[in-house]
């Protein structure tokens, strides 16, 4: 056993009260608790109340959510909160995006900056560049945690066979009113 050895002093210093207030109310916001969600605070951008909602729905249980509102209400904000709210806590490891083509590039930049969520855009170029890099075993949509692709690329029959064979534990689907069942 260690010979137990006394700490060394050390001199406090008094904090002033906006440091400790600061200090305690950045221990407020950063606290996980049960119920509440864990990286609204940390997401870079300027939350508004409704934009929390859909992401608290979530985290109480709810397994399906629609997303309606107005252009520009944030709804991409919303779907980004729930899937960082997930991988925080351990719930969804593998997330699928499936948007239009067109904002493939501004769903990762906006996962990326203000949720710290590393997606990956799986387009034509790159499944082609994985089929001549990977080993014939492994699909590429099993590689990354978060996966951006059109919608179009995943009706395609082979396309939606490799993703069929990858388990997912979140589907984002933006413009939903481009696909149907089945």
């Amino acid at each position: 056993f260690d010979e137990p050895r006394p700490a060394p002093r050390r001199r406090l210093v008094p904090a002033t009260r906006r440091e400790t207030l600061g200090a305690a109310a950045r221990a407020v916001a950063l606290a996980k608790l049960a119920g509440g969600l864990w990286t609204a605070a940390t997401a870079r951008m300027d939350l508004l109340e409704w934009q929390l909602e859909p992401a608290i729905a979530v985290v109480r249980g709810a397994t399906r959510v629609l997303l309606a509102d107005q252009v520009g209400l944030g709804k991409t904000v919303e779907a980004g909160l729930i899937a960082a709210e997930l991988a925080a806590r351990g719930l969804a490891g593998r997330v699928l995006v499936l948007t239009p083509a067109g904002l493939s590039a501004q769903w990762a930049t906006e996962l990326r900056d203000r949720f710290g969520l590393a997606p990956a855009v799986l387009d034509q170029p790159a499944l082609a560049a994985a089929r001549r890099d990977l080993p014939d075993d492994v699909s590429p949509w099993e590689l990354f945690g978060c996966v951006i692709a059109s919608i179009d690329l995943a009706k395609r029959p082979e396309v939606r066979a490799a993703m069929d064979r990858t388990p997912f534990d979140l589907l984002i689907v933006d413009e939903a009113h481009h696909v149907r069942p089945g």
